[in-house]
């Protein structure tokens, strides 16, 4: 690397840290020297060169400017001046009452970092770091050497972007907001708790003269930082304890890190480097089981997740389904599994099951129609996924699902401090209601008593299960035939050719769609210039249904004949009253009279009329005779 040579009189000192001090250039104020010990030399050159790389893919820090190296012969970097900064440390010491704001900012700074994914091969990786440093620790045993390693090994990889030596005095802020992240000699990627790991250490575990030296705050202060942190990182449901607990491991091997660099002995992490090397000498399957109990978390929060982008898009889009079952495997099921073909799996990531969403829909045909949303929603594995539809046996009805092996996309959730959410794959199962009880009814018939089923039986489950498939198929068959139908009513209707059209539920609905009555509700409103109250008229089906009608054509032709007499009904009844508001029925209601009446329905017809469409009661008898009277005087009734 090209290094341009200084004098260090050009500079004035500025700050100190563990590895070298700070300058401030005298001819330019807004050039900032960073000096290392000699000893400290090849940190220089590392920071220098990943400063670079941060800057490059956009994460917020200064500008780094040239290598130089000062007559004396020690080397330091340039960077572009932040002026008027200050670290969340130093702002919390000033301003401890503002512990809480500095907190969630000082998060969502860390959230911002860790959603980078760099380049794979731009930066090294936490793990090849803590392995570099358990290699040349010269204070660990061989085996103690190998069983750290295998390990950090089970660690799942992750290609987040990570700071590496991440703490409240390493990011800075100015006055106007902007925030960068400063001392990037350590920038690598990896898992976001080697970070947090960090964090945590520094505020809680550090010694208070230590805390006070470095960041000028009481250790109370610090902790109770951390304590702030938390849930604004992990969620406001996040537990204090259990997030120390997750961050052990990691910040065990932050201190082994420090103890290679430091080439100091460190008895208090022996314990837990002890802990670290008894899991590492787990059988596999008991190494799979210990990745399985650390990841419950983040399965418990998927189960969550999926449905619920699940039914939030079934919503959105009108699919009814009917229901949406979910679970994460027992340990003891997933232990029994991996006593069969546990030496398939190289870790948990490669089981596709601990995490399953069933969907279970009323129709064949509304499987794929899920199964499209699916497509939409996540990552696919067309690979490890299956058609079981396509590949049963005879006697296989019940397990006819879909199934489709998928991940979540980052686009669509992240879990803050988590993305192995991301790269965890669940499966999801895809039948109908008939699939699924048979698959319920079959698997407790068949399996639960652990004694083989003579083939006379299985002969007699096969024919159920074949006709469970009829009548399946049967459902969607009737469905799709049913839907035509309401299409070519549909059609018909709008047409206009309502003799060809049967009178039914269906067809009365799509009739009412075009507005047969408002013609005449509207001519009868002006008598006394009322309001009209639009009211629910399905029920006139029944009735004339009652009254011989058969098609369409019928109830148009109802309204064609008849609704002048309907008119002077209304006439006679609303002409000497002031009734200003009326209800939609009484067009139809009057129609239905009049027809009565011209049919010599008489009183019988007008009471039977009143039971369909109120109901039966005694009053409807008074009714039938109080129309019978005024029937006399109806002009329709005397031609």
């Amino acid at each position: 690397m090209e290094e341009t040579r200084i004098n260090i009189n050009d500079y004035e000192p500025s700050g100190a840290g563990a590895f070298g001090e700070s300058y401030i250039s005298k001819n330019n104020p807004n050039i900032l020297l960073k000096l290392y010990s000699r000893e400290r030399e090849q940190m220089g050159y590392d920071e220098y060169e990943r400063a670079c790389k941060v800057y490059s893919i956009g994460v917020s820090c200064p500008a780094p400017g040239e290598l130089v190296r000062t007559e004396e012969g020690l080397l330091g970097i340039q960077f572009h001046r932040i002026v008027g900064k200050k670290s969340y440390a130093r702002a919390l010491g000033e301003h401890p009452e503002r512990l809480e704001e500095y907190a969630a900012r000082f998060a969502e700074e860390c959230k911002k970092l860790h959603s980078i994914h760099p380049e794979p091969g731009l930066f090294p990786t936490a793990k090849e770091q803590c392995l570099s440093h358990i290699r040349l620790d010269k204070f660990l045993s061989d085996d103690e050497k190998k069983g750290l390693e295998r390990y950090v090994n089970s660690f799942p990889d992750a290609d987040t972007a990570l700071h590496g030596d991440l703490h409240y005095g390493n990011i800075i802020f100015t006055e106007d907001g902007k925030q960068y992240f400063i001392d990037l000699g350590d920038f690598c990627t990896g898992s976001p708790l080697f970070d947090l790991a960090i964090i945590y250490r520094q505020t809680c575990l550090m010694p208070e003269d230590f805390i006070k030296e470095n960041y000028h705050i009481d250790a109370a202060t610090a902790k109770a930082f951390w304590h702030a942190f938390v849930p604004h990182y992990f969620g406001p449901d996040a537990r204090i304890e259990e997030v120390e607990a997750m961050l052990e491991p990691y910040n065990t091997l932050r201190s082994l890190a420090l103890e290679q660099s430091l080439d100091e002995y460190r008895p208090a992490i022996r314990p837990s480097l002890q802990k670290m090397i008894a899991c590492a000498k787990l059988s596999h399957n008991d190494e799979l089981l210990a990745q399985y109990r650390s990841l419950l978390p983040v399965y418990d929060k998927m189960v969550e997740v999926i449905p619920g982008m699940l039914r939030d898009f079934f919503d959105k889009k009108g699919i009814i389904v009917a229901a949406v079952e979910q679970r994460v495997k027992a340990e003891d099921s997933l232990a029994g599994k991996l006593k069969l073909k546990g030496g398939k799996y190289r870790n948990i990531y490669d089981i596709t099951d601990v995490v399953g969403v069933r969907v279970i829909t009323f129709y064949t045909d509304d499987v794929d129609k899920v199964a499209s949303v699916l497509e939409r929603l996540f990552e696919i594995d067309w690979k490890n996924s299956i058609d079981k539809r396509k590949v049963h046996d005879i006697d296989s009805f019940g397990y006819l699902s879909l199934h489709y092996i998928c991940r979540i996309p980052e686009s669509s959730y992240t879990m803050p401090g988590h993305p192995e959410l991301n790269k965890i794959r669940f499966e999801v199962q895809m039948r109908t209601v008939l699939q699924h009880a048979w698959s319920n009814m079959d698997h407790d018939t068949g399996y639960k008593s652990g004694v083989e089923i003579p083939k006379v039986y299985m002969r007699n489950l096969s024919r159920l299960a074949g006709m469970l498939e009829l009548v399946d198929d049967e459902f969607s068959r009737i469905r799709r035939e049913l839907n035509d139908y309401r299409r070519r009513v549909q059609t018909l209707v709008a047409s206009g050719n309502l003799d060809e059209v049967l009178l039914d539920g269906d067809s009365f609905k799509s009739y009412l769609k075009i507005g047969p009555f408002d013609a005449l509700m509207r001519r009868i409103a002006s008598i006394n210039q009322a309001e009209i109250q639009t009211v629910d008229i399905s029920s006139f089906l029944a009735l004339f249904k009652a009254m011989g009608f058969k098609t369409l054509g019928d109830v148009a032709k109802l309204v064609k004949e008849y609704s002048d007499a309907a008119y002077q009904i209304a006439c006679f009844q609303m002409g000497i009253t002031d009734l200003d508001i009326i209800s939609s029925s009484v067009a139809p209601q009057n129609l239905c009279t009049a027809y009565i009446l011209k049919n010599g329905g008489g009183k019988a017809g007008l009471k039977k009329m009143f039971d369909i469409l109120n109901g039966p009661s005694d009053d409807n008898v008074f009714i039938a005779d109080f129309l019978m009277e005024q029937a006399r005087d109806y002009p329709f009734m005397n031609k």
